[in-house]
């Protein structure tokens, strides 16, 4: 629909599946981190335990984990996206830039029907470990003008929050940091692969 070929079908399942293995290796850090934690806490033998302790402390630990920490302020620049629907596989140039500031981000891209469309809602850092990290991204878009109800494998896309100019946005955005200033990124978002770079102030 976009762009022009610059890389193969299997570009996108390589992406893919590091993907949701560091995504997996993330929530059971989190509950290891809980197990060890709640072992330190555990009552001597005969002592008593209260009643659902554990499972109130995994629920805290999901929590934890689903709020995450903020990011680092900075400023984001992705110009290269790829549709995993296409059937081409052609890149494009959707030349998304935003600023994060104080976990709130805000900015603007080019969306799949060429037309100027903005983001704003809050980025958190759920997992980060040896230059390694994943931010979340959940705030509401501007400017696709109710087509995205008309776009298949869209969740809930026959809903009313497709249908207007104003709709639901989230993404997952894996991270390598190679310097203290400088972030390679890669975001997921349903249908769509965005790679580019963030400069940390």
């Amino acid at each position: 629909m976009e762009g022009v070929y610059l890389v193969r079908p299997g570009w996108v399942r390589a992406m893919l599946v590091p993907f949701a293995v560091i995504m997996l290796l993330g929530v059971f850090a989190q509950f290891c981190r809980a197990d060890q934690f709640d072992d330190r806490r555990r009552p001597v033998a005969g002592a008593a335990r209260p009643a659902g302790s554990n499972q109130q402390s995994k629920g805290n630990a999901l929590l934890t984990f689903i709020y995450g920490k903020a990011p680092k302020n900075g400023i984001v620049y992705l110009p290269f996206g790829m549709h995993t629907q296409s059937k081409s596989k052609d890149v494009s140039t959707n030349n998304l830039i935003s600023i994060t500031y104080n976990s709130l981000s805000a900015g603007t891209f080019i969306n799949s029907f060429h037309e100027r469309t903005w983001h704003f809602g809050v980025t958190r850092t759920i997992y980060s470990t040896h230059g390694f990290g994943i931010d979340y991204f959940a705030g509401v878009l501007y400017g696709y003008k109710g087509k995205l109800a008309r776009v298949n494998h869209i969740p809930f896309r026959n809903s009313f929050l497709f249908k207007y100019n104003l709709t639901p946005g989230a993404s997952l955005n894996v991270w390598f940091e190679p310097t203290n200033h400088l972030q390679l990124q890669i975001l997921y978002t349903p249908l769509v692969i965005l790679s580019g770079v963030k400069y940390n102030f």
